[in-house]
């Protein structure tokens, strides 16, 4: 049967011509060193080598030419590239064994197929995009009337014989981090929207809970099939498969990037807010008191809602993702008023309030 983990494989097979990643299947290989000598010279070669172009960039042009300096900035997303793939290689071994419980998972139905499917579509469409992205950045320079490197640096004349080298290494390391970025994004979003269909399995497996599935399961069967299930629910949900993640997100993402992980922290939210209510609707009345005790169990942990959290500073949720619209709106409302109001006169007063006054002096 084929593996549900499936659905990242464009995502994996990104990071490892990155050399960020590598199967675990390579693990008991015989080529495992040159493997990794492969991921040091690609690390080394590809990412140091972007951020240390960036980052001589940005000294050359800093204090001397602003619109230069402006660009020296935009380029300095490519440093986030650094906080994931430390993340990913310092964490290799708990995101196997995640997706091994995904691809082990004994209730892969439909909607584990589902969710699968989604995933992979969002792996092709989103990396796909970025490529394509990446790939006309390397073809700007040629619209333009001098040309120059993608990374504008180092400033080697169009003529020199050097320039077709460099022209060509910094397009393809472009290339590379701009299909890695999407291909982190992914694997963290692929692993979180897991996490969320298990919770839609569990509470699945909650109703199913006091009710005969066959009429030939005896009663001391049907016991103790009611109370496995029980027990198996209260491990998973006392488990925290997505604690990995927790450590590794980060809120400078761009607008997409923030809505991508913020909308999957939020189906987390919702199916695991539903956990509490799946057992107490489950036909508890009728198992044995054993499993009305685990039930019990089960619907207390789940009091407290299951959510990812970036940094543990802020939750991912879509509450979280208008947030900085609503106050950024807030503030260019007040701004506007505080400016209309500095332009209207102060001494202007109606007739009407002038004539009031007089006529109350005059009485006074």
């Amino acid at each position: 049967m084929k593996q549900i983990s499936e659905c990242l494989r464009i995502a994996f097979l990104v990071l490892i011509i990155a050399g960020i990643w590598y199967p675990a299947s390579w693990e008991n290989s015989r080529y495992l060193y040159l493997i990794n000598i492969y991921r040091v010279l690609a690390m080394t070669i590809i990412l140091i080598g972007t951020l240390t172009i960036q980052s001589l960039y940005f000294c050359t042009v800093f204090g001397v030419d602003l619109e230069k300096t402006i660009d020296a900035v935009s380029l300095f997303i490519f440093y986030t590239l650094l906080v994931k793939a430390i993340s990913i290689i310092k964490r290799k071994g708990r995101i196997n064994k995640l997706l091994e419980i995904i691809d082990e998972e004994e209730d892969i139905d439909d909607l584990m197929k589902g969710t699968a499917a989604k995933i992979k579509l969002m792996c092709e469409v989103y990396i796909g995009g970025c490529l394509v992205t990446a790939i006309l950045w390397t073809l700007i320079p040629f619209t333009q009337p001098s040309l120059y490197l993608p990374f504008f640096y180092p400033d080697v004349p169009p003529d020199s014989p050097s320039f077709v080298r460099w022209y060509v290494y910094e397009a393809v390391i472009l290339v590379i981090d701009g299909v890695s970025q999407p291909g982190f994004d992914c694997l963290f979003g692929g692993l979180m929207a897991f996490a969320a269909t298990q919770f839609k399995l569990l509470q699945y497996k909650l109703d199913t809970i006091g009710r005969d599935e066959t009429d030939e399961i005896d009663a001391a069967q049907k016991e103790q099939n009611d109370y496995n299930k029980a027990v198996s629910c209260v491990k998973f949900h006392s488990t925290d498969p997505i604690e990995m993640l927790t450590r590794v997100l980060y809120l400078c993402t761009l607008t997409g990037q923030l809505f991508f992980y913020c909308f999957c922290g939020e189906l987390i939210k919702t199916q695991s807010d539903r956990v509490a209510t799946a057992a107490y609707l489950s036909s508890w009345e009728t198992t044995s008191l054993r499993t009305q005790k685990a039930l019990k169990l089960l619907m207390l942990r789940a009091q407290k809602t299951e959510s990812v959290v970036a940094g543990n500073l802020f939750e991912l949720s879509l509450i979280t993702f208008g947030t900085p619209f609503v106050s950024g709106a807030t503030r260019l409302s007040g701004c506007c008023n505080t400016r209309t109001a500095q332009q209207q006169p102060l001494s202007r007063v109606a007739p009407e309030t002038k004539g009031y006054g007089l006529a109350r002096n005059m009485s006074s």
